[in-house]
């Protein structure tokens, strides 16, 4: 666990799910009350641990091109549910009614709002960089209230190319006109937000709100960002 982290940039890039928005939380409730409404009686530990292993496979395989949005949905049902032969359309049912619940739980992170804010106040470039389709990932930004601008809301679903994929960090900084020196990803994920994006020459801060991984933040109200302006000359040294 890290506290108190300082950067100088120019830009900073959001990641959304589960950095500005509490994509876990809204999940978990909405699964425990799908499978409720199902007549299930199946322990809630071990249905969110059957339904997280298969968000994280099949929404890999989705990232990575293998799956189209509706099919991964449609194959975490099947695995949930332990049903491989459902047909897409009832599996799809299924997912739809998750899906009321999940969006019905939509909550932004205050920390993650107010980092926003924080930066916009400081003069900085500002983006969201996610793994999505557009329709869900601009409706989530909406919905807690984080305004950007569209030309710097950068979702692989419209890029055709997600992290932790070089060339999609790449396109962030193009699109806030930043170099990648002085632009500053933040996010949740090691490997997408993290690790992808210093692999791509960006500063990068990790947010773990759970306090496990020493060198996250626990907290973005304990980020400060600054700007780097690397056209205005040091002031002078005074005797």
């Amino acid at each position: 666990m890290t506290s108190m982290l300082e950067f100088a940039a120019e830009a900073v890039v959001f990641d959304l799910d589960g950095t500005l928005l509490d994509h876990d939380g809204a999940s978990d409730a909405a699964v425990v009350q799908w499978a409720g409404a199902r007549g299930s009686d199946e322990a809630p530990a071990a249905l969110l641990a059957r339904w997280h292993e298969a968000e994280e496979w099949y929404y890999t395989l989705y990232e990575q091109g293998t799956l189209t949005f509706a099919e991964q949905r449609a194959a975490r049902i099947r695995a949930v549910l332990d049903e491989p032969d459902l047909p897409e359309a009832a599996a799809l049912a299924e997912y739809a009614a998750y899906q009321q619940w999940y969006e019905a739980g939509w909550r932004g992170f205050p920390d993650g709002v107010r980092a926003v804010e924080r930066c916009r106040a400081a003069g900085l470039r500002i983006g969201v960089l996610t793994n999505g389709e557009p329709d869900q990932q601009n409706r989530k930004l909406a919905r807690i209230g984080v305004a950007i601008d569209p030309g710097q809301v950068l979702i692989s679903g419209a890029l055709g190319v997600a992290k932790p994929d070089p060339r999609v960090y790449e396109l962030a900084c193009q699109a806030l006109n930043s170099p990648p020196r002085r632009t500053l990803m933040v996010g949740d994920d090691e490997a997408k937000d993290y690790r992808g994006a210093l692999a791509a020459g960006l500063q990068a801060v990790l947010i773990d709100r759970s306090g496990v991984t020493p060198e996250a933040l626990t907290t973005l109200d304990d980020l400060t960002v600054v700007p780097d302006r690397p056209n205005v000359p040091d002031r002078p040294n005074v005797p």
